[in-house]
């Protein structure tokens, strides 16, 4: 177009002021008095002769409209900030705006932080509490007849050295009184880690941490993987282990990264989808998505894992007690995996 753009009309102006001003104003002066055009807003903006843009008054305050609004909204955004910050209630709404996310930030860093605070220090009671006792005992009483060579600080190391050997001989006798149940919370506990350290690598912090969904990835352990592969395990064991035979091992392997890993996987993306209220073809379409990243996954990491855990050195009790501390490591794949780009 030959015509300038509206966003020079100010600019224009100046000029033009600026002109008249100039030494050479009074000649240029004495040639516009012998023929000063009608249109001269016209005659500025266009290269064409006056006589081709004249136009009727309606036209003309038609162009003049429409020439303004472009222009308004084709201002360099420092006079929107300006006409912002001038105009009083937008300012302080922009600013009541920030406090608000602000103030929303720090609740969810504090609401986070207790909750994970909470966490771990019932956990640790829950682990460790015997022990601690134990030793507070120890230090409040002292030994008592005891050898020379026996110190409050050998027995404290003692302790403290048999504390994971006795966390799983408990564990080991808990398990034969409700195995499902029992099986099911390590399953839950061991993805909500798992979920839970995903995030962190992920780089999130208090203030951004997704709570729900580590305790929806936890709820797909507790519901899924714990009770099914407590059947599944038992399965194995009957029917796959062949007497003992050094080669049934394999079999196993192959079985589980096969048929029952596609099987376990799905049912993992299910849950999590379900639970976090997703349309049914949302939930498939996000299962069908994850399956292969997922099963190829589980390639690189379990054959050499599961080579242990199905072998006769681990007891059938404490079988699913070793997958889901290797589950750890990798619910924190799958879960980023489940998760990409949401």
């Amino acid at each position: 177009s030959r015509i300038i753009r509206p966003t020079m009309l100010n600019h224009n102006n100046n000029l033009n002021r600026s002109f008249r001003s100039s030494p050479i104003a009074a000649a240029a002066t004495n040639q516009l008095s012998t023929k000063k055009p009608q249109h001269a807003t016209e005659l500025r903006m266009s290269s064409e002769p006056v006589d081709k843009v004249q136009k009727n008054p309606q036209q003309q305050q038609q162009q003049t409209t429409a020439l303004e609004g472009q222009s308004n909204n084709t201002m360099e955004p420092t006079l929107d900030l300006q006409r912002a910050t001038t105009s009083g209630d937008g300012a302080v709404a922009v600013v009541a705006d920030q406090t608000e996310r602000t103030k929303n930030i720090d609740d969810i860093f504090y609401l986070n932080g207790a909750i994970v605070g909470f966490i771990v220090i019932s956990a640790l009671y829950q682990l460790t509490h015997t022990h601690v006792e134990a030793l507070l005992a120890l230090w409040e009483y002292g030994l008592g007849p005891h050898p020379p060579d026996m110190t409050k600080v050998s027995v404290a190391m003692d302790l403290l050295t048999r504390l994971p050997f006795d966390l799983v001989h408990a564990y080991e006798e808990i398990v034969p009184t409700n195995p499902i149940f029992c099986k099911a919370c390590t399953s839950g506990v061991a993805y909500g880690l798992g979920d839970f350290i995903s995030q962190i690598y992920q780089g999130k912090t208090l203030s951004t941490l997704d709570l729900p969904r580590s305790f929806r990835s936890g709820a797909a352990g507790f519901i899924v993987h714990g009770p099914l592969c407590h059947y599944w395990l038992t399965f194995m064991e009957t029917y796959l282990d062949f007497n003992g035979a050094w080669w049934a091992t394999g079999i196993k392997v192959t079985a589980d990264l096969t048929v029952w890993s596609i099987f376990l996987n799905a049912s993992y993306s299910f849950v999590i989808g379900t639970l976090a209220g997703r349309r049914p073809k949302e939930v498939f379409s996000d299962v069908r998505a994850t399956q292969w990243p997922a099963l190829r996954s589980a390639w690189r990491f379990w054959p050499f894992v599961h080579t242990v855990s199905f072998s006769h050195a681990v007891p059938i009790d404490l079988k699913l007690l070793w997958v889901d501390v290797m589950e750890v490591i990798w619910v924190t794949i799958l879960s980023k995996v489940a998760n990409e780009d949401k």
